[in-house]
C-alpha cells in the first residue's frame, strides 16, 4: 500500500481479540486504535501519515502495527502497541493531541 505509516518492525494487521486481558480490565492496555482524517491528494496523505508516525514513534516504546484506510469516510484507522501496559486514560490523552485525530475514535484493544 502506498504511503503506509508502518515502521520499525511493524507487520501485517493481526486479528484483535475481543476478550479483554486482565490489564485491560484494570484500566491498562498495550494495544490501542484510533482514526485520523485522511487527505484526498497523495502528497497530503503522505504528510499526514508522517506527522502521525512521528507523533507516536517511541512514545512508551510505541510501534505502529497496522493501518486501515476507509475511503468512504476519509479516515485512516491506526493500531499501535506499547512495550508495557499503559493506563488507558493516559494513552487516550496522548492520542487526543495527535495531528488530524478523529474525536472519539480512540479505543484500547486489550
Amino acid at each position: 500500500m502506498i504511503g503506509m505509516i508502518l515502521r520499525r518492525g511493524a507487520g501485517l494487521m493481526r486479528h484483535t481479540s475481543r476478550v479483554p486481558r486482565p490489564t485491560a480490565a484494570a484500566g491498562m492496555s498495550q494495544r490501542f486504535t484510533f482514526a485520523f482524517v485522511d487527505a484526498l491528494r497523495r502528497d497530503s496523505q503522505a504528510k499526514r501519515r508522517q506527522a502521525v508516525a512521528d507523533y507516536i514513534d517511541g512514545w512508551a516504546g510505541a510501534v505502529i502495527e497496522a493501518e486501515r484506510v476507509d475511503r468512504h469516510t476519509m479516515r485512516c484507522h491506526v493500531t499501535f502497541a506499547t512495550r508495557r501496559p499503559v493506563a488507558v486514560k493516559v494513552a487516550e490523552q496522548f492520542i487526543r493531541d495527535c495531528p488530524h485525530y478523529v474525536r472519539g475514535s480512540f479505543a484500547a484493544c486489550g
